[in-house]
């Protein structure tokens, strides 16, 4: 498993939010392809899960590259800690995302569990849908507050 993370801070301000940018663009592709893979026959289930717990690390890895925090995890519960840790706002946020955890590895490998089911997928879809939004509704405020703040 490749481990996505950042060990340096941006060096400029136009650097960090094309950085940014970057996390929040694989966070909506990861959305697009939760729900694009519940249209097939039969929908892909466990690959809708797998996309929504995606987006939801990839959007929250986007919030901490815009308050230049280093992380080294792709562990939804420390990337809500370190998270929390630059806004105690987050918390609400980002309640109940540990249940988005197992979807990263459950159903990727043969197992011997019950497989998922669509409502479960779309209510999963909608969930991680809420909390992408939410975060990047954090670093726009945090953005315009910043841009005001200079002018």
């Amino acid at each position: 498993m490749t481990l996505c993370y950042r060990e340096e801070m941006a060096e400029d301000a136009a650097t960090r939010v094309v950085a940014t940018q970057a996390w929040f663009i694989k966070a909506n592709e990861d959305l697009r392809e939760a729900e694009f893979v519940l249209t097939a026959t039969p929908p892909f289930i466990a690959s809708s899960l797998f996309h929504s717990e995606q987006a939801v690390e990839k959007a929250a890895k986007g919030f901490l590259t815009w308050h230049d925090q280093v992380f080294r995890t792709d562990d939804l519960e420390q990337l809500r800690t370190l998270c929390v840790g630059i806004d105690a706002s987050m918390a609400d946020v980002l309640k109940e995302i540990e249940y988005l955890t197992e979807y990263a590895f459950r159903f990727r490998y043969p197992n011997d569990l019950a497989d998922p089911t669509f409502e479960q997928a779309t209510e999963t879809l909608r969930f991680a849908a809420r909390v992408v939004g939410a975060i990047l509704a954090r670093v726009v405020a945090d953005a315009h507050g910043s841009s005001a703040a200079q002018n």
